[in-house]
């Protein structure tokens, strides 16, 4: 597996022609992701080198934002009825990562909060496949993937 790893818009391309590195939009069924405060219509995804696709405007899954409910974490927060209740974010406009730059393939992601409040989780890394057969850790800078 290279070191490094050139991001590319790949929006106007066919879903077979992706590789390593393809930025792209992915939309909702609903019209819009209500993860988040505002809802917003969209998220920017990658490719990772591993293959797998990582959501940069989604939760990381050490999400350190709390429950509106109880206090506890995303990361710790029992799922479902062993709670007795659902996550509730505290803090529904928080982005895990934040992402920075105006061209899609020239982006940065890491914690530094500017137009949306952080969480605790990492360092601003993603952490893909972890215990698996193809794990594969890394950053995000000046559209590069790096490890």
């Amino acid at each position: 597996m290279t070191d490094r790893v050139r991001c590319y818009d790949a929006t106007a391309e066919a879903w077979d022609d992706h590789r390593p590195g393809a930025m792209f939009w992915l939309s909702f069924a609903s019209g819009h992701c209500y993860t988040h405060e505002p809802p917003c219509a969209r998220h920017l995804a990658v490719i990772l080198p591993n293959g797998h696709i990582w959501d940069i405007d989604g939760r990381a899954n050490n999400c350190g934002s709390p429950c509106a409910i109880c206090g506890v974490a995303y990361a710790r927060h029992e799922r479902g009825e062993k709670a007795g209740h659902y996550y509730d974010d505290a803090v529904p406009s928080h982005r895990c990562w934040q992402r920075h730059g105006d061209a899609i393939d020239r982006q940065t992601v890491n914690k530094v909060a500017v137009l949306y409040p952080g969480c605790d989780a990492g360092a601003g890394s993603i952490m893909s496949d972890a215990g698996g057969p193809s794990p594969w850790h890394g950053f995000m800078t000046a559209g590069e993937l790096h490890p």
